[in-house]
């Protein structure tokens, strides 16, 4: 046998060339095969709370409907000018733009996020599709005046899908609240039980029941729970002494906020009416007396958070017209928005309880951080 210093150069070249592959292939399995590294990039901080994230223009008046689509993609949004208008919640994009017989006053998504129910004043509902603005359905079951006034009205939709309810909003014997076939207009349910004039209502978020309150009718200023099916009435509630003016249920079904012309948010027990907890809203910074009204209330879809719109006297110097976000359980102030320049009519959480949207007097939809 040859010794190794007989053999050829090159098979004497080879083990060193072996050793040589051997850390190179260590070196590039070190750097990631070959390819040139890339960092991973620093994930951006969350906005701080309070923060405008989103102004939307579109309408050419005062805003008084906001609602979000259930898939967080959208925003409809109801104003004085007779239109709905649809546009995308991260880039304002508009989607989509359907119109009243007169100003709108609410918008209420479908629980699938294909249709809007939008209603307005004498007497009207409609039911639209979200994408394209087309009108599925208009329904007239309320009539269009009341004491010689435009009927408004307000429509909540159920959480099936399935049904909507509506109800006027002026003081008369007609008033009534009715609950009918969201995709055929057909008559379910008539509820007549509630004193006064009709202002907002909404549904419990298992679809049994209903809470409607209003306007001052002998001094009783009341909401109501009942049974959506049937009518029966579950409870009433008489904590306030003014007018009733919004509610939102909380996500587990248990309790109701009501939004009051007394200066109080409430929050009470659904199926008792006992009352659990009595929002007085805060001082404006620098000074300032207590919120005259309340308007709109939301519940974050946790369960953790309440948002109130409040509207106090403003000065050519102060901004007045607020939303504050507070503890559901303890009433503490967690944010102030102050970021409209007139009365915010109506509030709304995103699905994933990031963002708030507000619509204003002021003619803006706006998207903000939520605490």
């Amino acid at each position: 046998m040859k010794s190794m210093a007989q053999r050829p150069k090159k098979w004497r070249i080879l083990p060193v060339l072996g050793g040589l592959l051997l850390v190179l292939a260590l070196v590039l399995v070190a750097c990631g095969g070959g390819q040139q590294s890339i960092a991973t990039p620093t994930p951006k901080p969350e906005p701080k709370p309070g923060t405008t994230l989103l102004t939307y223009r579109g309408h050419a008046g005062g805003v008084t409907g906001v609602a979000w689509s259930p898939d967080g993609k959208y925003i409809a949004s109801g104003g004085e000018d007779g239109t709905g208008q649809v546009f995308d919640a991260m880039t304002e994009h508009l989607q989509s733009i359907y119109h009243g017989e007169t100003g709108l006053t609410a918008e209420a998504w479908s629980s699938n996020s294909k249709y809007i129910v939008s209603t307005g004043c004498k007497g009207v509902v409609q039911v639209i599709d979200a994408m394209t603005g087309h009108l599925q359905l208009t329904y007239r079951g309320h009539p269009a005046t009341v004491d010689g006034q435009d009927n408004c009205v307000t429509a909540a939709w159920s959480p099936d899908g399935k049904y909507i309810a509506s109800a006027s909003g002026e003081t008369s014997q007609e008033n009534t609240i009715q609950v009918w076939d969201a995709m055929t207009g057909k008559l379910f349910l008539t509820y007549r039980g509630h004193p006064g004039g009709l202002m907002t209502l909404a549904w419990s978020p298992d679809g049994k029941y209903i809470a409607s309150s209003g306007e001052i009718t002998d001094l009783k200023y009341t909401v109501q729970v009942w049974d959506a099916m049937t009518g029966h009435l579950q409870a009433t509630y008489r904590g306030h002494t003014d007018n009733v003016i919004g509610l939102a249920w909380s996500p587990d079904g248990k309790y109701i906020a009501t939004a009051s012309n007394d200066a109080t948010i409430q929050v009470w027990d659904a199926m008792t009416g006992k009352l659990r907890l009595t929002y007085l809203g805060h001082p404006v910074p620098g000074g300032g007396q207590y919120s005259d009204s309340y308007v709109s209330v939301a519940w974050s879809l946790d369960g953790k958070y309440i948002a109130a719109t409040e509207f106090r006297a403003s000065t050519p110097k102060t901004n007045n017209c607020l939303v504050q976000v507070f503890d559901a359980m303890t009433g503490k102030l967690f944010l102030t928005y102050s970021g409209h320049s007139s009365l915010a009519w109506s509030i709304a959480w995103s699905p994933d309880g990031k963002r708030i949207a507000s619509a204003s007097e002021d003619g803006t939809v706006q998207v903000w951080q939520a605490p």
